[in-house]
């Protein structure tokens, strides 16, 4: 249950809003916001999401781009769009309007001054006040996600908590679970199709709760288990024995799957939930790039990687990796080279020459030259950022961004809601 798009514009932050296109869809069911940052960004929309967005992701999209962005969100069941129009993009192609009225998908101008910040903050206030609740586990499960997201003002969440009898302070741990075997696992058609193959939902969080953690949810194509850690003599130790055994239920009770998880370190607050869950999913992400991931990870054996992606620094890494390949992409642009997609198709292709070579329809000696020309550029200041990065760290930064991104076809994350 959620709200529709036409509840959804009458919040504050959106009354001064425009639906361009899109009438027939108003009454499409919002149940979430989304966010595009780039143009891939559009694979890891959730269903029934709303989508806010400055425009910048769509600056030189083509009509035919922006008709098939039209087309893809329809299939990712997205509730609609809502993006600046003025600024990056200065009107929308009349044959992207034309395709969403066609298809029923609501197109929205914001007003230049609109903040993303308060439009989210205005849309998930509605859908916590009508969100259903069934029982005590059910509802605490979704405060903790919207915790997790940073949806409510944190007084409000506060005082819910106090109010289904929970105090914000007590040690607790997350673990973030992926399963990576998705060509293995079965699709919802096959789940109401055949009894012989199990309730993705039930199983997984029966054997979460058979290893100690009372509540799940999950955001993007992670699920964060959440344990409660008080009276243990060592927390930290009693939170990696649970995600063992955890991870061990999964793979016995769904042998079609294999299963993954990164632990986090303990808190003591409810209110650090954001970071703890960013810091359990960075910590899998690491597994996850590596050629041979390990099942269970912990945050504290990351060593220096440690450092590096503690929740203090993220958005400053992030800013990192893009201006790196920002500068790559300004060098491309004055010297007509493939410096930036070189490397970004290095990166996803596990820093393998051969592989990238193969991808980039390349000869393995080409693909030398332009990875020796990257280094070059990056040791010799192209990247204005004020610090140096080489080329096999900005790869492995990459690759683990697409990690923390991706959501796959990871079947915990659609069975797992409400």
């Amino acid at each position: 249950m959620g709200i529709s798009v036409a509840q959804a514009l009458c919040v504050p932050s959106l009354k001064e809003a425009r639906l361009v296109a899109g009438k027939d869809g108003l009454m499409r069911t919002v149940e979430c916001i989304g966010l595009m940052e780039g143009r891939d960004s559009v694979k890891w929309v959730e269903k029934n999401s709303l989508i806010v967005n400055n425009s910048r992701a769509l600056e030189r999209f083509t009509p035919d781009e922006w008709v098939a962005l039209v087309d893809e969100l329809v299939k990712r069941h997205a509730a609609g769009m809502a993006l600046k129009v003025g600024r990056y993009v200065k009107e929308i192609p009349p044959s992207a309007l034309e395709r969403a009225n066609v298809r029923g998908f609501p197109l929205v101008a914001l007003p230049l001054e609109a903040g993303a910040a308060q439009i989210i903050n205005d849309v998930c206030y509605a859908l916590f006040r009508t969100k259903p609740v069934n029982d005590e586990a059910s509802r605490t499960n979704a405060l903790l996600k919207d915790i997790a997201l940073e949806r409510e003002d944190r007084a409000l969440l506060r005082e819910t908590l106090s109010d289904l009898g929970w105090k914000s302070r007590k040690p607790f741990g997350v673990v973030a679970f992926q399963d990576r075997l998705s060509t293995a696992a079965p699709h919802r058609d096959d789940v109401a199709q055949s009894a012989q193959l199990p309730d993705w939902t039930v199983t997984f969080k029966q054997a979460c709760a058979d290893a100690g953690f009372s509540y799940c949810f999950p955001i993007g194509g992670f699920a964060f288990a959440v344990t409660v850690l008080s009276g243990e003599p060592d927390p930290s130790e009693c939170l990696a024995a649970r995600a063992v055994q955890a991870r061990e239920l999964l793979q016995r009770r769904l042998p079609r799957s294999v299963w993954y998880a990164g632990v986090g370190r303990v808190y003591d607050s409810l209110m650090s939930l954001p970071d703890a869950c960013w810091e359990a999913r960075a910590t899998l992400a690491v597994s996850l790039v590596q050629e041979s991931p390990t099942a269970v990870i912990e945050y504290k054996d990351l060593g220096f990687l440690g450092i590096l992606l503690d929740v203090r620094n993220r958005d400053r890494l992030a800013r990192t990796v893009d201006e790196a390949l920002a500068s790559l992409r300004a060098y491309d642009e004055e010297h007509d080279s493939e410096c930036e997609r070189t490397l970004r198709v290095h990166a996803r292709n596990g820093m393998s020459v051969r592989k990238t070579a193969t991808a980039l329809f390349l000869h393995e000696n080409t693909v030398r030259y332009r990875l020796s020309v990257i280094d070059g550029l990056l040791a010799s200041g192209i990247f204005k950022g004020g610090r140096q990065v080489n080329t096999d760290l900005l790869c492995y930064l990459y690759r683990w961004q697409l990690s923390m991104q991706a959501t796959g076809d990871v079947y915990v994350a659609s069975y797992l809601e409400e």
